[in-house]
């Protein structure tokens, strides 16, 4: 039985880190840019929805909304992959909890941390992540403004 559940945990994290690579890197590494809601998927409803909350709001928040809502659903069905089938009462029961939250634990910082591999470092984008952006984000060289 420990095999087809580790072949399960396995096949169930390595779907974790492609989906975490692929789709919520692309959400990461896109995110930034300011490009309108119309871009992503459910974008235009989502702000929508989002501006009722935040009328202040000026940029597009659907690929944080996105990215956001898709690590948490990658969690929870990671703490229901990772249960252990029909405990018994006490602590087999408290074991399938922790079991649970173990996995799902382990897939956020698996799909969040290639996301941001994406994203930030620029992996899969040929090194163009926005931490080079942002590390020279405050030097004195650049012209805030025209010097004229």
């Amino acid at each position: 039985m420990a095999t087809g559940r580790g072949a399960k945990l396995w096949i169930w994290f390595g779907f974790v880190g492609v989906l975490g690579i692929t789709v919520l890197g692309a959400l990461l590494y896109r995110a930034p840019i300011g490009l309108d809601a119309s871009a992503f998927p459910a974008g235009e409803w989502i702000q929508s929805v989002m501006l009722r909350f935040l009328p202040q709001l000026q940029n597009a928040i659907a690929a944080w909304v996105l990215f956001l809502g898709a690590l948490l659903g990658l969690g929870l069905a990671g703490f229901f992959v990772g249960r252990t089938p029909k405990p018994d009462a006490g602590r087999r029961s408290f074991l399938q909890a922790a079991s649970g939250t173990g996995v799902a634990l382990g897939s956020v910082v698996l799909a969040g941390g290639l996301a941001a591999a994406r994203g930030f470092l620029g992996w899969g984008e040929g090194g163009r992540g926005w931490s080079g952006v942002a590390e020279h984000i405050s030097d004195g060289d650049i012209a805030f403004k025209h010097p004229e």
